[in-house]
């Protein structure tokens, strides 16, 4: 029943999103009480593979998006409705060409304010925490990792049904979250150039294996865990933060009662085990030791699981002498791992983050992250070590007034010595048009987050209009 009413909810969303966007316009200028805020974007993307050592992947891929954010506020009645859609095209051309569409609401919700009271009901994007690109405390909505990380933090996420109650006495801010259903990161485990496991059966298919170790590789799938993913208020998610400042410190408490977004794969048996060991490192030995072990029907099933997490945290952010900084620390109670033998556990994590950025005299941005993640009660864990350590950071710098750009992202992690790197330029011409060329490059070893696409480095340019 409640899966009938949530399609209807989303029914009547895009609805009201069509009405909203053709008629904001015109009620706006008939009512001086109505003010109707809208901005729109075109991006088009073309990428192209420069690492030719796979013959399954895209050489080419094209992405298009349009993307239009709508806000009509009725100011004597402190009321704000938001309507953001978003459709995409995507082309691939190599070993299999295709093309994918989508159309989405990316918010669309209601927003009342009276007084020192806010509330807001509908789907809705939350941003918590002060870290750029990097999750500890930014937890209230899940991610579309299906392009791994070619889109940025913001881009990646994605809107989840909510109340918000917001609440301002004094110099306290205090918001409260209910979601009364669990909405899952979008994650592809096959099939794709950026799925977890590549186009691996694809490749075992086609490949010159016997008939019997192809049969077993194609029998593996990936599902959810209906339990959770069903829209049922026993998956609802709930968080809460206090804000507040003190001099130039700005600072937040939390606390988060929600399920992990990120599926980490859990079996169904003992020789599911075998079965992540031989995704994980697709070695003919993993091959022959899964086949030994005659699997057959939920030994080949992993599970998506998402558990719950109780989550304390605290962040802030001040200014020092021209420089900024900011942190970020978090308890979770439960975060899922795999073992050394790939058997699903859960393991308490106390997570730290810290952030420093300066624009130099000659105007250079550098923007510099450290993050570490401290597992409990440790055992030996496939790809995390007890203290795992990560950097992340960005150079920046503006020629010709802002028009040119230069830019660099960039991810390492001093545990697992793997590697990203993002440069970007950027040409501004005048009435929001924009042209860029960049290129992704991975390093690492293949079980590691970047290492897993050290075969997929490639370059791109992008055509944006902002209006």
């Amino acid at each position: 029943m409640l899966k009938e009413i949530t399609k209807i909810i989303k029914l009547l969303l895009c609805v009201f999103t069509f009405e909203f966007y053709f008629a904001g316009f015109v009620y706006a200028e008939e009512n001086k009480d109505v003010e109707w805020e809208h901005k729109n974007a075109i991006r088009a993307r073309i990428y192209q593979d420069i690492a030719d050592n796979n013959e399954l992947e895209d050489d080419v891929a094209t992405d298009l998006l349009f993307e239009s954010d709508n806000s009509l506020w009725f100011m004597s009645r402190n009321l704000l409705f938001k309507a953001d859609i978003e459709g995409r095209i995507e082309t691939f051309e190599g070993y299999d060409s295709a093309t994918d569409s989508m159309f989405r609401i990316k918010e669309g919700y209601a927003q009342f304010t009276k007084d020192t009271h806010t509330f807001t009901a509908g789907e809705k994007i939350v941003t918590w925490g002060k870290m750029d690109d990097v999750v500890i405390l930014d937890r209230i909505n899940p991610q579309d990792f299906t392009r791994f990380i070619l889109e940025d933090k913001q881009d990646r996420k994605l809107s989840a049904l909510m109340f918000k109650y917001d609440y301002s006495p004094g110099d306290w801010k205090i918001e409260s979250i209910f979601k009364p259903f669990f909405k899952p990161s979008a994650v592809n485990y096959f099939g794709s150039d950026w799925a977890v496991f590549g186009n691996l059966k694809q490749g075992v298919s086609d490949g010159n294996m016997a008939q019997a170790k192809k049969d077993i590789v194609s029998a593996i799938a990936v599902e959810e865990q209906d339990y959770v993913t069903d829209n049922n208020l026993k998956n609802s998610e709930a968080g809460l933060r206090l804000t507040n400042k003190f001099n130039a410190l700005d600072y937040s408490f939390y606390y988060m009662n929600i399920r992990h977004a990120l599926p980490v794969l859990k079996e169904r048996t003992a020789t599911g085990n075998l079965v992540k060991q031989y995704l994980y490192d697709p070695s003919l030995a993993n091959l022959n030791a899964l086949e030994a072990a005659n699997p057959s029907g939920d030994d080949y099933i992993l599970e998506r699981a998402h558990p719950r997490l109780n989550v304390v945290g605290a962040d802030w952010e001040t200014v020092i002498g021209g420089y900024g900084a900011r942190g970020e620390i978090g308890m979770f109670w439960g975060q899922p791992y795999l073992r050394e033998d790939f058997s699903y556990v859960e393991k308490d994590v106390l997570s730290f983050g810290l952030g420093i950025d300066h624009t130099t005299a000659n105007d250079i941005y550098i923007d510099f992250q450290f993050i570490a993640d401290y597992v409990m009660d440790y055992e030996g864990l496939f790809a995390q070590e007890e203290i795992a350590k990560q950097f992340t950071g960005s150079v920046s710098k503006n020629f010709k007034r802002g028009i040119i750009n230069l830019n660099l992202d960039w991810a390492y992690s001093l545990s697992y010595q793997d590697l990203m790197l993002n440069p970007v330029v950027e040409y501004k011409f005048i009435n929001g048009l924009s042209v860029s060329f960049g290129s992704f490059m991975f390093m690492g070893d293949s079980t590691t987050t970047f290492g897993a696409f050290n075969s997929k480095d490639l370059i791109y340019a992008e055509m944006k209009y902002l209006f």
